[in-house]
């Protein structure tokens, strides 16, 4: 895995009915991060409301919050961490429609 990145196991998408324009991000992180340490999941608002992107603080300028992964190899690592920090491939929420 590629120093100095974060990665995530991104379980659902959800909005807070009180605030109702913010859609949030509900993950695991693949490190050693404080709300894994204490045994929580995390969350993040998804995207500014400014469409600008969040400011990178290795590569100094702004882009997505996540991104999708689609190699196979990493994939295969990131699963590997995955089972090794939380004894499991998390699920992902689905809800029924």
């Amino acid at each position: 895995m590629p120093a100095g990145k974060y990665y995530y196991k991104l379980v659902c998408l959800t909005a807070d009915s009180e605030i109702g324009s913010e859609i949030r991000a509900i993950y695991f992180p693949l490190y050693r991060a404080s709300v894994y340490e204490v045994g929580l999941a995390d969350d993040r608002v998804l995207e500014r409301v400014d469409g600008e992107g969040f400011l990178d603080p290795v590569k100094g300028k702004p882009e997505a919050r996540f991104t999708f992964i689609d190699d196979g190899v990493l994939i295969k690592e990131l699963q590997e961490i995955e089972i090794k920090m939380y004894g499991q491939i998390i699920p992902l929420l689905e809800f029924p429609r």
